[in-house]
C-alpha cells in the first residue's frame, strides 16, 4: 500500500514538473498587446487604439490605455480632427474570463482564436 501511494506522489511531481498539467490560462497569455478598430458613419471617421500592459507587481491587474480618433464630416463648417487619450485599470476575473474597468464600469472580452477583443459591441483586432 505505501509502495503505490509512493509510486502515485512520485507520478504527479514527474507530470508537473515536466508541465504535463498546464495551470496556464491561454486568454490571460493573449491579453498583453495593443487592440486596434476603426468605423464610419455618415458623420464621422473614428480610430480607437487600446493598449493593455500587466501592472507590475499586481496579479490579474493591467494598465490601459486608450487612444481615440475622431474626424467629423461637415459640409458646411470643416472641424477639426479631435484626439483623446483615457488611462484605465482593470482586473482580470478567471471566472468569466474578462478584464472589468475600474474607473469606467465596461468589460473587455477576449477570443485568443480569433485574435479579437470585444468592448460592448466594438471589436477590436490585435496586432
Amino acid at each position: 500500500m505505501k509502495l503505490l501511494l509512493f509510486i502515485h506522489v512520485l507520478a504527479a511531481i514527474i507530470f508537473n514538473s515536466c508541465n504535463f498539467i498546464s495551470t496556464e490560462n491561454p486568454v490571460k497569455e493573449f491579453i498583453p498587446g495593443t487592440f486596434v478598430s476603426q468605423w464610419t458613419s455618415e458623420f464621422a471617421f473614428s480610430r480607437d487604439t487600446i493598449q493593455i500592459k500587466p501592472l507590475t507587481g499586481s496579479e490579474g491587474v493591467y494598465e490601459i490605455t486608450r487612444r481615440t480618433y475622431h474626424e467629423y464630416n461637415q459640409e458646411n463648417k470643416p472641424l477639426p480632427p479631435q484626439y483623446k487619450i483615457e488611462k484605465w485599470t482593470g482586473h482580470f476575473t478567471d471566472k468569466e474570463k474578462v478584464i472589468l474597468v475600474h474607473k469606467k464600469g465596461r468589460m473587455l472580452s477576449f477570443d485568443p482564436d480569433k485574435a479579437e477583443m470585444k468592448m460592448g459591441i466594438t471589436i477590436y483586432k490585435k496586432l
